[in-house]
């Protein structure tokens, strides 16, 4: 299974080393020196050469890229890896994005309220991405009280949302 490890950020310094957002739970594992990490929008590949950890985020010098201009063009891209199926969680609250593209969205009633299309990183919650029956993307907060249930093996995701976000109940602001 292919799974996204980090995002490419600004260049850092003039020799191609990049900051790198981590969104993977081994980074010393998955950005070890000579590993090959796929561009996940191109049909390409880039190693990992050397290896720092910097405010938070990694700084990452690769092989095919040389200098800050380089550097540059690769800012926003994310980078993926092919993980060994014995990696995969199958049990527990921890999933990959992978996992969770794909499965049907349903309310306690279990109707069902779309299919989870996308998973959106942000730096106080992710959200889930639902593309419902009519076609619309509802942004849903990845937050227990209103996704208290993932089951893999019924490949559905059970939602609890407040009202306004799947209907149009929306409580008005006062």
């Amino acid at each position: 299974m292919q799974v996204v490890v980090g995002r490419l950020g600004r260049p850092h310094g003039v020799k191609g080393e990049i900051n790198v957002e981590v969104l993977t739970d081994k980074p010393e594992i998955r950005f070890a020196v000579g590993n090959k990490l796929k561009l996940e929008k191109k049909d390409e590949f880039i190693t990992v050469k050397t290896l720092r950890i910097g405010n938070k985020k990694l700084l990452v010098n690769f092989v095919e890229i040389t200098d800050r201009t380089q550097a540059e063009e690769y800012k926003g891209n994310y980078l993926t890896l092919e993980l060994d199926e014995s990696e995969i969680p199958q049990t527990g609250d921890e999933f990959y994005d992978e996992q969770l593209v794909g499965l049907t969205a349903i309310n306690n009633s279990s109707t069902p309220l779309g299919v989870v299309v996308d998973i959106i990183h942000g730096t106080v919650q992710d959200l889930i991405v639902i593309k419902t029956i009519e076609g619309k993307e509802v942004l849903v907060p990845f937050v227990d009280e209103i996704v208290p249930e993932i089951n893999l093996e019924q490949k559905h995701i059970l939602i609890t949302p407040p009202k306004g976000l799947f209907d149009d109940e929306a409580i008005e602001a006062r």
